[in-house]
């Protein structure tokens, strides 16, 4: 993983005439959750390496932010739509829940950034904020994750997750 790390930032240093990102926001998904803090502490260290080896001397460190994106859990929010009446609906695209569900000691929130299929209960993706050195407000990391999920140049409208995570799933597929 080291080597794939270094790699890719000397080729963005190279590709870029030598201009290096000033921060790192890195999207990753699908880490099963007892492997959560391994698996980030030994990709963020890769990453920080990586930055140091990008050219002699080794000063170069950037702001990084490793933020895990997780579709396989079993939340669910619904709209009410009408007191009393019993209504529900899934909650509209954008939909953000960062308090009372989460954990205190844990930056994460919930994203429903996607409408739902038809006849079919929207699921929102679950973030956690695994090191952030960049001091990012959880208002800003919630609009940027929003954001990211409108970039996707193969549908007309918002997906369930962020698309750096999405292309890069898709480019490991192939």
């Amino acid at each position: 993983m080291l080597l794939c790390y270094s790699q890719l930032m000397v080729d963005y240093y190279r590709n870029t005439r030598k201009q290096k990102p000033q921060r790192i926001i890195m999207f990753r998904e699908n880490i099963p959750w007892d492997n959560l803090r391994r698996v980030s502490c030994k990709e963020v260290r890769a990453l920080q390496r990586a930055c140091v080896d990008i050219e002699p001397g080794g000063n170069y460190r950037p702001g990084i932010t490793y933020i895990v994106a997780q579709k396989s859990h079993n939340t669910r929010f619904f709209w009410e739509e009408k007191e009393g009446e019993g209504e529900v609906s899934n909650v509209p695209p954008g939909t953000v829940v960062d308090t009372h569900i989460t954990h205190h000691k844990y930056r994460e929130f919930y994203l429903t950034s996607h409408p739902p299929n038809e006849a079919s209960t929207s699921r929102p993706t679950h973030y956690q904020v695994m090191y952030d050195d960049n001091n990012l407000t959880m208002d800003q990391l919630e609009t940027l994750t929003h954001a990211m999920c409108h970039l996707d140049a193969r549908f007309p409208h918002s997906v369930s997750m962020p698309m750096p995570s999405t292309y890069a799933r898709l480019a490991a597929e192939r």
